[in-house]
């Protein structure tokens, strides 16, 4: 026992004897190889977790019969983590809608690898139950054999009738069905899509798989490209995907941007480069005047190149230059947020009247910003921050006014806005109405600016070096500006002032 389980060596005796006594009252023979096991899973870990487990998979819907009976049949996997246990039990009870009492009577199975183990056999079992080559009970037998058996017996037995099954237990090719709650129900579909594979010959398949390696894809991106678009398996490397992924590197896109292009929207690939995706960026790059800024805009707004939108930009960009906007605006409205100009007419109709209502001038730079601002919120939202406006104490007419000097505001989160007028209502005593006469200020970093800022000026106003009204200015300045005109004129009079105020502490 001791060569085999060196760990009982280093335990206190009366705590040996305590575990030798509990083994023995769960029904363990002496010397027996499970009585060593259950030794040493006891010496394993202190009572408290002992109990913690026994708990565990209560919770989990085992009982106490059912968890000593898992105990002397396996000892060793009470030894398993917690997290692996819930990682067990919820792949058997959730995605293959075992009952807990299932478990318990293979507790082995819990102290198998999910990843490299359990959901692999668990597909080709799916693969092979919905061809009839095995029945629903045959999955515990394949989870406990060796892998050499496991090959023998239900890989090559079967690779004629499914050609793809080792590539499918490889991993190389994973489909969402496989880990589905349905158990199933999605079969047929996946199956359908699983046959791209196999068509003649595994070589096209196996050249992408390859080939999207080189640019740095993961398994599991290459999963979920893979699931959302198969036939993707079956396109031609040097003539298809090849020569659109070198477009979009001799654009200066980076090769991680271009994997998330892929994976974010697989069917972009599928689009002509000659037919889609070059007329479309060649008309991007004509608004916005270059190239790089085309990239921007491309990055900020990946889609564009994936559907037809020119013909959609183009009757926006006249339904823009309706409103006033010249094409000089609509070039910065497209390098900011160009999504703008591929929604459907009648979404940028609605908003540009709603901006309009609000009293903004056609053409003037605001207008284009609170089009910025309200095309980016839900109503619901743009409602809620108006409402928490409201509740600071401004009135609807100082509301819409702020709204009219300084429209990016809204596009700030409810919590920012609400601190900053905490703290200039509450700390420094401003009425609200002062605060909306200059909402730039809700804009600024309380840590980094106003906080440190509003420290300076006390000093200094207790000095008499500056008055009561200076501190809206002081928060407007540039930081150079700022440490010019405050700091190092006044460094002398208050030579604390430069470490208060760098210190950004309240």
């Amino acid at each position: 026992m001791v060569v085999m389980e060196p760990i009982i060596l280093s335990v206190n005796t009366a705590f040996l004897r305590e575990v030798m006594k509990r083994v023995e009252e769960l029904g363990f023979e002496r010397g027996s190889g499970l009585y060593v096991m259950a030794i040493h899973a006891m010496c394993s870990m202190k009572k408290s977790i002992w109990e913690a487990k026994i708990e565990l998979f209560k919770s989990l819907g085992w009982s106490q019969n059912e968890i000593f009976h898992a105990f002397r049949k396996m000892p060793l996997f009470m030894k398993c983590s917690e997290k692996k246990i819930k990682a067990g039990m919820d792949f058997f009870v959730n995605k293959l809608r075992w009952r807990p009492s299932d478990v318990a009577r293979h507790p082995m199975l819990l102290m198998f690898s999910l990843e490299g183990r359990l959901i692999p056999r668990s597909k080709v079992w799916k693969i092979l139950k919905y061809k009839e080559l095995v029945d629903e009970g045959e999955l515990k037998r394949m989870l406990k054999l060796n892998e050499n058996d496991f090959l023998r017996f239900y890989v090559t037995k079967y690779e004629k009738e499914v050609p793809y099954l080792l590539k499918a237990y490889g991993g190389e090719l994973e489909y969402r069905w496989l880990n589905d709650k349905s158990n199933g129900e999605d079969v047929d579909s996946a199956l359908q899509a699983s046959k791209v594979v196999t068509i003649k010959t595994p070589q096209k398949p196996d050249s992408v798989l390859e080939f999207l390696k080189t640019y740095g894809l993961s398994n599991a991106q290459i999963t979920t490209l893979i699931s959302a678009a198969p036939r993707f398996l079956c396109t031609d490397v040097h003539k298809t995907l090849k020569p659109k992924l070198d477009f979009f590197r001799g654009l200066g896109i980076s090769d991680s941007d271009i994997t998330d292009l892929i994976t974010s929207d697989p069917g972009m690939l599928m689009r002509g480069l000659k037919t889609q995706i070059i007329p479309s960026m060649d008309f991007l790059r004509n608004l916005v005047h270059t190239n790089e800024n085309a990239v921007r805009a491309f990055r900020r707004c990946r889609w564009m190149v994936t559907s037809d939108v020119k013909k959609r930009m183009q009757s926006n960009i006249a339904i823009l230059n309706e409103y006033g906007l010249p094409n000089s605006q609509i070039t910065d409205l497209a390098k900011l947020k160009p999504s703008i100009l591929a929604q459907k007419n009648d979404w940028l109709i609605e908003i540009l009247e709603r901006v309009e209502e609000l009293g903004f001038q056609r053409g003037s730079t605001v207008f284009v910003n609170a089009l910025l601002t309200m095309s980016s919120l839900k109503k619901t939202t743009l409602e809620a921050k108006l409402e928490l406006l409201k509740s600071t104490g401004l009135s609807p007419n100082e509301i819409l006014e702020t709204f009219r000097k300084m429209p990016s505001l809204l596009r700030y989160s409810e919590k920012k806005i609400e601190a900053g007028m905490d703290f200039y209502v509450n700390k420094l005593k401003w009425k609200p109405s002062e605060v909306a006469s200059a909402p730039i200020l809700l804009m600024f970093s309380l840590e980094e600016r106003v906080v440190p800022r509003s420290k300076g000026w006390k000093m200094l106003k207790c000095k008499g070096l500056v008055n009561e009204g200076e501190l809206k200015k002081m928060l407007m300045l540039s930081e150079e500006r700022f440490l010019r005109k405050y700091v190092s004129t006044y460094e002398k009079q208050v030579p604390n002032l430069l470490k208060a105020y760098n210190s950004r502490e309240p």
